[in-house]
Order: C-alpha cells, then sequence, then structure tokens
C-alpha cells in the first residue's frame, strides 16, 4: 500500500528459519524441510494510511536456492481469508489442495479488488495460534530425495491508493 501498508510476521520458528517483513511484502525462508513437516505462517495486511487502497494483484517469488522438486510437492490447505474492518470481520474464501507454485493464483481470485479503507485489515490465515494459520504441507509421499532440503518465497500484495 503506497505510504502506510504493513504485513504482519506470525510464523512456525520451527521450520522457518527466517522471516522478514518488508512492508506488503514477506520473505519466508525455511531449511531442512522433510517429508510430512509442515510451514505455518500468517499473512495480514493493514492499511495504516490516510486514503483507501485497492488490491491490485498478488505476486508469490521463489528464491533461486530454492529445491523446485520441493516447490512441487508443497501443498497450501486450511487457508480462509477474511477482511476486518470497524464492523468485525468478513469472510471473503479459503483455499485448500492446492500446491505451492498455484498459490499466487488463489490469493489472486481471493483480494484482488479488495478495497481497504483506512485503519482496516485483510488476514491470509487467521489469529495468532498456530493452529489457525496459512499451512503449507510437505507431504509424506514426497520422497526421501527431498529431505533436508531449502525453501524460500517472497508473498507481495500490490495495493493501490483508490479516492473513488
Amino acid at each position: 500500500m503506497t505510504n502506510g501498508g504493513n504485513a504482519k510476521l506470525v510464523y512456525d520458528e520451527s521450520i522457518v528459519t527466517e522471516a522478514i517483513n518488508k512492508g506488503t511484502s514477506i520473505e519466508y525462508n525455511a531449511k531442512n524441510l522433510y517429508p510430512g513437516s509442515s510451514i505455518s505462517m500468517l499473512y495480514q495486511v493493514y492499511n495504516e494510511g490516510t486514503i483507501p487502497a485497492v488490491c491490485k494483484n498478488v505476486e508469490i517469488s521463489f528464491d533461486r536456492n530454492s529445491n523446485e522438486d520441493l516447490m512441487d510437492e508443497m501443498i497450501v490447505r486450511n487457508v480462509m481469508c477474511s477482511k476486518f474492518d470497524s464492523n468485525g470481520s468478513h469472510f471473503l474464501g479459503s483455499i485448500s489442495g492446492v500446491k505451492l507454485i498455484e498459490l499466487e493464483n488463489a490469493l489472486e481470485s481471493l483480494i484482488h479488488d479488495v478495497r481497504l479503507e483506512p485503519g482496516e485489515s485483510i488476514s491470509i490465515g487467521y489469529g495468532d495460534k498456530m493452529s489457525s494459520l496459512l499451512l503449507i504441507d510437505f507431504p509424506t509421499s514426497a520422497g526421501n530425495e527431498t529431505e533436508n532440503s531449502q525453501l524460500g518465497f517472497t508473498i507481495n500484495s500490490v495495493w493501490e491508493q483508490f479516492n473513488q
């Protein structure tokens, strides 16, 4: 968001070795992943500005050192998306059973053109409890060749001021 967007970091420190907040982007890095493990996180964006903003698109990029086989095996589940305003929370939709490499399109379909007034927020995942976060599973069927792999990715939502 121009002049006032902020993303919140909440993640499982036993798997995610680093998470960096960059405004409306969050960069995640996970190491030593093994079949059966999961990454848990929350992605929230707040309009801290004085002008309404609209989500124009969602971008997910992968670190060049990420294991490509791992990116294709990771499955996103239990993703609820909600908007929070002065009247409470409004459920926008959910995602489950999507491959991590397809998450960008799935998120785009949920939050594209969502408008946030000053003070409002959007949450992908829900709350601060690990059981309700965006979950990315590394299935046991992935095989041992992907064990101890590294995965780094950035989720970025692009917001524009909207004065109409």
